[in-house]
C-alpha cells in the first residue's frame, strides 16, 4: 500500500488502460528512445527467449516482428495515453536521461509534485548499467533508414532525436 511499483518493459505500453484502471493515481514515464536503437536493444532478449522455447531461431525475423510489435507498442501507447491527465505523464528522452540522469530525475519530481529528499540515492554511470556481452546486430538485417521511416509520425510527434 504505501510501497511503488515501478513496470519498466516496453511491452507495458500496451497495457496502459489496464495499468491506469488498477492505479488510477498512477504516474507514468515514457522514455523516447531512437526507434532502431531500441529494435537493436530488444532484439537480443527476444532472440534468447525464442532460441530457448524454439531451438533454432532466425535473426531476420526476429527484427521483423520486433519492428511490427514496437509499432503497435506506439500506436497504442498514443492513444492510450490521450485519455490519461498530462500530470500523471512525462515524456523524456532516452540520451538526455543517459546523459544528466540527476537532472532527468529532478524534472520527473517536479512535473509528478514528489517532494521526497533522496539526495543520498547515488546514479550508476551508464556504462556500468550496460550489459557486457558484445553482440554483431548484422546478423538481424535491421535497415536503419526503414525503421525511421516506419517510425517517421513517432519520432516527429516526440521529437525524437535519432543518429544517423
Amino acid at each position: 500500500k504505501k510501497k511503488q511499483l515501478i513496470f519498466k518493459c516496453p511491452e507495458h505500453l500496451l497495457f496502459i488502460d489496464s495499468l491506469n484502471r488498477i492505479f488510477p493515481d498512477g504516474q507514468f514515464i515514457w522514455i523516447h528512445r531512437d526507434p532502431y536503437e531500441c529494435i537493436q536493444s530488444y532484439s537480443p532478449m527476444i532472440h534468447a527467449v525464442r532460441e530457448l522455447y524454439l531451438g533454432t531461431i532466425n535473426k531476420e525475423e526476429i527484427s521483423q516482428y520486433i519492428t511490427k510489435r514496437f509499432l503497435k507498442m506506439n500506436k497504442v501507447a498514443t492513444n492510450l495515453l490521450k485519455k490519461i491527465p498530462s500530470n500523471q505523464i512525462q515524456h523524456i528522452k532516452y540520451e538526455a536521461l543517459k546523459n544528466n540522469p540527476l537532472l532527468e530525475i529532478k524534472r520527473i519530481k517536479e512535473h509528478f509534485s514528489i517532494t521526497n529528499n533522496n539526495q543520498h540515492i547515488k546514479i550508476n554511470t551508464y556504462n556500468k548499467l550496460k550489459t557486457k556481452k558484445i553482440f554483431d546486430f548484422s546478423d538481424y538485417k535491421i535497415d536503419k533508414q526503414r525503421v525511421h521511416n516506419l517510425f517517421k509520425k513517432y519520432i516527429n510527434d516526440y521529437a525524437v532525436p535519432i543518429k544517423s
